[in-house]
């Protein structure tokens, strides 16, 4: 018998609507070709296949602590999957990769050179120096500057090279100041955790990071 034809006759049968389609396809998706051909479906041996399912041991129901194990599993297997970029290319210099790693510096003129296209000052040096030790080493420096000198790229800039480099990555933070205030107020903070710091050891080490972010080539 054709689909259709099946699931008139069952539903007709005077017990109402006993079979929708939806239910007849996932029969057929699970019985295969034990009920039928790709067209149509044996009554008998269709009834039979339901009469096996239906005295077919069932299992047990999982108590909720099963329940969510395998979710957890389920999800954690969903986030390996999307994480999984692929093979990684190697890398096309690495000597240019190395002095990249050892210097904040270096790092900027190398690979992001459209960005910082311009003479560094003397300004700028003591900056990259002191985000450098931070980087490493952890620590707090304010930055009082000029608008347009680069703040904020160069703090952008160093959270990448710590996430590349596995260190720590910085974080910063401005403050306007008003006009009538010492221009010697701090403008920007930038900052990074501790060696010790045990508060966000997760979110702090960029490691966590360095698996989805491209490695220095």
């Amino acid at each position: 018998m054709k689909p259709t034809e099946l699931m008139r006759v069952l539903n007709t049968a005077g017990r109402g609507t006993v079979l929708t389609e939806t239910r007849l396809r996932r029969h057929r998706n699970r019985a295969g070709y034990t009920i039928g051909d790709a067209r149509t479906i044996n009554l008998f041996r269709y009834a039979a296949w339901l009469t096996l399912e239906h005295f077919a041991p069932k299992e047990p129901p999982l108590d909720y602590a099963e329940q969510k194990r395998r979710q957890a599993q389920r999800n954690a297997e969903l986030v390996r999957a999307a994480q999984d970029i692929g093979e990684l290319p190697p890398v096309a210099d690495p000597q240019r990769k190395t002095a990249a790693q050892q210097s904040f510096r270096t790092f900027c003129e190398t690979y992001f050179a459209e960005v910082f296209y311009l003479p560094w000052s003397d300004d700028h040096l003591r900056v990259i120096d002191k985000i450098e030790r931070a980087v490493r080493t952890g620590g707090l420096f304010a930055m009082a500057c000029p608008r347009g000198m680069g703040k904020t790229v160069l703090c952008q800039t160093a959270v990448l090279w710590a996430a590349l480099t596995n260190h720590f990555a910085p974080t910063s933070g401005s403050n306007p100041i008003p006009s009538q205030s010492a221009p010697t107020a701090p403008k920007n903070a930038v900052t990074a955790p501790n060696a010790n710091n045990a508060v966000a050891p997760a979110a702090a080490s960029p490691a966590n990071l360095s698996a989805t972010i491209h490695p220095l080539r």
